[in-house]
């Protein structure tokens, strides 16, 4: 039962030009015959290769037991970031897993911010190393004596932040944006500037920046070719939360 219920869920996940018996030789690492074995239920799965196979395609093991609720889901922690090497971890997996949505088809990404969206602060701007300094200054106690114009990142998390950054071009995207949305990055700046941590140039840099990048995306909310809108709310506060929806799948990112 547990294996019919697999490798049926496995099918509705994977895109329609990947067969099954791939899709179990790939994540099990075996012969195309032994995948065939067990996708047409003449060998049994092992629990080890079941909960392989939900590690592997991003299935639900809740689901998969039948022990699930109408009114529960299942939630993943993402690994906790400490360190500069981690941050970069998490950019790789953020991309890997984003991607292979993607790869399924058409999609929908609606983004709750209350902050300006990740994928905008990910390219190599000064507002970008400012946002990389922001999340370490808060997570890493290395950071506690370090001024802005000293940190320099290392180009490993530059790439993959960047690489992450390109994934959010030329999507159907939807923003809802509220008061803080800005206001969050301007107080963090007003911040640093008022602790000393970055001099008066340097906060009106990123100042400039924050406003080119409204300048970008105003022209894009203008541009009828583009799969994109924003909506500014007046009633309730944003989360930071990011809705991922493809044609077999859902993705919630909310913020832990």
């Amino acid at each position: 039962m547990f294996q019919e219920i697999l490798l049926s869920q496995l099918s509705k996940a994977l895109p329609s030009n990947t067969s099954l018996i791939d899709a179990v030789s790939i994540a099990l690492d075996i012969s195309y015959d032994a995948a065939h074995r067990r996708t047409s239920l003449k060998s049994k799965l092992s629990l080890t290769e079941g909960i392989l196979l939900a590690k592997y395609y991003n299935l639900s093991l809740d689901i998969l037991f039948g022990i699930t609720e109408d009114n529960h889901v299942s939630v993943r922690k993402t690994q906790d970031i400490t360190n500069e090497d981690e941050l970069q971890l998490y950019f790789e997996n953020s991309y890997n897993l984003l991607n292979e949505l993607f790869s399924q088809g058409e999609n929908h990404i609606l983004y709750s911010a209350k902050d300006i969206p990740i994928f905008y602060t990910l390219s190599d701007s000064l507002l970008t190393r400012f946002k990389y300094f922001t999340w370490l200054k808060m997570l890493d106690v290395n950071f506690n004596n370090i001024i802005f114009n000293d940190y320099s990142p290392k180009l490993e998390v530059i790439l993959a932040a960047k690489k992450l950054g390109k994934l959010y071009e030329n999507l159907n995207i939807t923003e809802i944006w509220d008061v803080t949305t800005i206001n969050s990055t301007l107080k963090q700046i007003h911040y640093y500037y008022q602790s000393n941590i970055i001099p008066v140039n340097t906060a009106l840099s990123l100042c400039d920046e924050v406003s080119m990048l409204i300048d970008t995306l105003f022209d894009k909310i203008n541009n009828p070719k583009e799969n994109y809108k924003l909506y500014y709310n007046e009633l309730f506060l944003m989360n930071n939360n990011v809705l991922v929806t493809t044609p077999n799948q859902q993705l919630l990112y909310v913020i832990f």
